[in-house]
């Protein structure tokens, strides 16, 4: 069964990582297989042949796979499928900052999970479009949801940090978040496809 497993996950990465080249050699102009790709210190992955402003990043999540990409601003992405075995009750009073546990504590309990993911992905999605890794750490940003699907994230001193951020699920089966860091004072239009 655990070959079955490695070789669906496979299959799944090489059919995630076509995709994101095709669709980058289309937006480049670039033959797919001509593309270079590098990574920055952290470990964020850039396009680094042919020259270009444009960023990206990806994320998958079992069937479920999410390419952001952006003309000139660093983007993140997340998606997460919602798993049952997962102990989100552990990872929240870790890597949640004390407001976040305080909001996510009033929930209702039947919207618990899917509150959790929400706020996860939009964590996972800033940290990722900062690209720094964890040297700040998961409960140093804070999230805030503003109504629909947009959220605020904030430093530990309370101020907004510059992200435009939006979040939605697929069923209720994943969740998955995009942030974009915005380079004016004016929040990007993030078009969904």
């Amino acid at each position: 069964m655990a070959a079955l497993a490695t070789t669906q996950l496979k299959e799944q990465y090489l059919f995630a990582h076509g995709v994101k080249r095709l669709i980058l050699g289309r937006k480049t102009h670039c033959a797919p297989e001509r593309l270079g790709f590098g990574f920055s210190r952290f470990g964020k992955p850039f396009l680094a042949h042919p020259a270009t402003s444009l960023q990206f990043n990806m994320s998958h999540s079992g069937p479920f796979c999410m390419l952001g990409i952006s003309a000139e601003s660093q983007i993140g992405v997340d998606i997460e499928i919602h798993s049952h075995s997962i102990s989100y009750h552990t990872i929240i009073e870790n890597y949640f900052s004390p407001t976040e546990i305080a909001i996510w504590k009033k929930t209702n309990p039947a919207n618990s999970k899917k509150a959790f993911y929400r706020l996860w992905t939009l964590k996972e999605a800033v940290f990722k479009c900062i690209g720094s890794g964890l040297l700040i750490p998961l409960n140093g940003i804070t999230i805030t949801l503003t109504g629909g699907r947009s959220a605020i994230a904030h430093a530990d001193n309370g101020l907004p940090l510059p992200f435009t951020l939006l979040h939605g699920h697929i069923h209720n089966t994943a969740s998955w978040a995009v942030a974009v860091r915005n380079t004016s004072k004016e929040p990007h239009n993030v078009p969904i496809h």
